[in-house]
């Protein structure tokens, strides 16, 4: 969240004021329009849920860039391919309905997604009180590595279990019946 809470006064640092701010506000969420498109139509369920922590990480790896202070046009390239990385909430919701009995899906969506805008909107204060103290691409680039070390601690926790060494969540070609506990 780092970026949106911060595409004003980046865009004022680049000199561009109002101007530059629309396209950096808008280039996460193309991307993530554009990702989940492309996702949806393109992966499996179960494909989404192996991709769940590189796709994270793409989200990530792109605000390491802001580091060389990029300007509007590759900053804004930055931010589409960070937004990409947004697809990874596909896999997760998959891995959230297929942890969930059916008749409790609805309510742990609710939570889940009331948990993201949480963090979200805690990210926008933490940026934004950070940017106090630091120019707004520093902030960026922090919350970048900060995002990938999350990424990292979430993939031990994360990894497959079981004998065969593979999670079958977000395989729905597979019927309950058939499905071994985890």
């Amino acid at each position: 969240m780092a970026p949106e809470a911060l595409a004003a006064p980046y865009a004022d640092q680049l000199g561009g004021g109002p101007t530059a701010t629309g396209p950096l506000l808008g280039a996460a969420p193309a991307g993530s329009v554009f990702g989940e498109i492309l996702a949806g139509t393109l992966l499996r369920p179960s494909t989404l849920v192996r991709l769940v922590l590189r796709l994270g990480g793409l989200m990530f790896v792109p605000l390491l860039f802001f580091a060389l202070a990029p300007g509007l046009v590759p900053a804004t390239l930055l931010l589409v391919a960070c937004g990409f990385g947004f697809t990874y909430a596909m896999g997760l919701d998959q891995r959230v309905l297929d942890a969930t009995p059916e008749e409790l899906r609805g309510r742990a969506l609710t939570i889940t997604m009331a948990g993201l805008m949480f963090g979200q909107s805690l990210g926008f204060a933490v940026a934004g009180a950070a940017a106090e103290f630091l120019s707004a691409h520093l902030v960026v680039t922090a919350a970048g590595a900060l995002g990938l070390a999350a990424i990292v601690a979430c993939g031990m926790r994360l990894a497959p279990r079981g004998r065969s060494g593979r999670s079958n969540a977000g395989d729905k070609d597979v019927p309950d019946a058939a499905r071994s506990p985890s």
